[in-house]
């Protein structure tokens, strides 16, 4: 039987996936998003559930490692544990971004990542030359666009770790970054990088 290539992935979030999928600890959760170091004893009071369903709740969110809590004198404080929170949302990215590259894009031999805006000049320029490389190369480079002022492009941002904008990142097959630039870059200058990988 053949392995999944997304085994890891899932093993690692099954768990947390799980812990969330209850409508009662989705409210906790909703509601501990809203409010930061939230005494167990006032979400009862805000949200339509008795205090001993938010404890039986509670301790599977917590087992899960979703939430934390920090004593301040009798009572508890809870908080979403951000760090866990931040692997789910960046496993999931990276997995579908590197699926983006390989394995079924076998046949593009360089992916062209633009990190940029619609609304700042030099990527508008970019524009023109990311439709100039598809036209020219789409059998052979897959052009990604993401807008990171955007809630949705943002966490691409972040994912690379850009400094400024536009900034182009190259993968190679294998979906393992080679190069990158920031700013405006002449399309002259960004097919030789193409050609490093063997797009003519």
């Amino acid at each position: 039987m053949q392995t999944s290539p997304y085994q890891d992935i899932t093993l690692k979030l099954a768990p947390m996936l799980d812990a969330l999928s209850h409508p009662a600890r989705l409210q906790i959760v909703l509601h501990l998003a809203k409010y930061k170091n939230c005494p167990a004893g006032s979400i009862s009071t805000r949200l339509p559930l008795c205090k001993s369903t938010v404890s039986q709740h509670m301790s599977k969110l917590k087992k899960a490692g979703l939430i934390t809590c920090t004593p301040d004198g009798v009572y508890q404080n809870y908080q979403l544990n951000d760090k866990i929170f931040a692997l789910v949302k960046n496993a999931v990215l990276t997995k579908v971004q590197t699926d983006s590259v390989k394995p079924g894009n076998a046949a593009y031999k360089v992916t062209f990542i633009e990190l940029g805006s619609v609304r700042c000049i030099p990527c508008q320029h970019m524009q023109i030359v990311m439709k100039s490389i598809e036209e020219k190369y789409g059998d052979q480079v897959n052009v990604d666009f993401y807008d990171v002022w955007t809630p949705e492009g943002r966490p691409y941002g972040q994912q690379y770790g850009i400094q400024a904008i536009p900034t182009q990142v190259f993968l190679d097959e294998k979906g393992k970054e080679f190069f990158r630039h920031e700013g405006y870059f002449p399309e002259e200058e960004l097919v030789k990088v193409l050609q490093t990988k063997g797009v003519k």
